[in-house]
């Protein structure tokens, strides 16, 4: 009898160790995975923070406060062959979508919350900041920015989407 009570009592602490150590390691191996995304999306954000501020300086997509869409959505499209989860928004400066190049799908929403976008234009590039995503309502995602100013008076924003799902 006791030798059946010592087999019984090494089984349930054998048990109980074997389930505390899945239930550690499955803790590990969740935060390790959320903390390696973040990592991820970090430096994607850092190394193309520039890419909107390129396409303003390179294309100038409003003239004359008018959305000027001949050379852009050229320059548009350009981006997204080279790097196909890139989307490309223009904004009015209420956040209102007023021109977009997005591949393969429509796009969900009619304007971003501009608070994500202000805080990447003010903040240095060593801070994660994600905005709305337009194809999916209620998804954010890592972005470029940057403001469209013309005479001194700001139009809008290019407002680049760099990891974009695609689908």
């Amino acid at each position: 009898y006791i030798q059946k009570a010592n087999v019984s009592l090494f089984t349930h602490i054998a048990v109980t160790l074997l389930l505390l150590l899945l239930v550690l390691g499955a803790g590990y191996m969740a935060i390790t995975s959320m903390a390696a995304r973040t990592y991820v999306l970090e430096i994607n954000q850092r190394l193309y923070r520039d890419v909107a501020e390129h396409l303003v300086s390179e294309t100038q997509p409003l003239k004359n406060g008018r959305l000027d869409t001949t050379a852009t959505h050229d320059i548009m499209h350009s981006m997204m062959v080279i790097n196909p989860s890139v989307e490309v928004y223009l904004l009015d400066t209420t956040g209102k979508i007023i021109d977009y190049v997005v591949p393969f799908s429509s796009v969900a929403l009619d304007e971003v919350d501009l608070t994500p976008i202000k805080t990447f234009l003010q903040e240095s590039d060593k801070t994660l900041v994600l905005g709305d995503d337009p194809k999916e309502v209620g998804a954010t995602n890592i972005f470029s920015a940057a403001p469209i100013i013309e005479d001194s008076v700001l139009q809008g924003y290019a407002y680049i989407i760099l990891a974009g799902a695609l689908q």
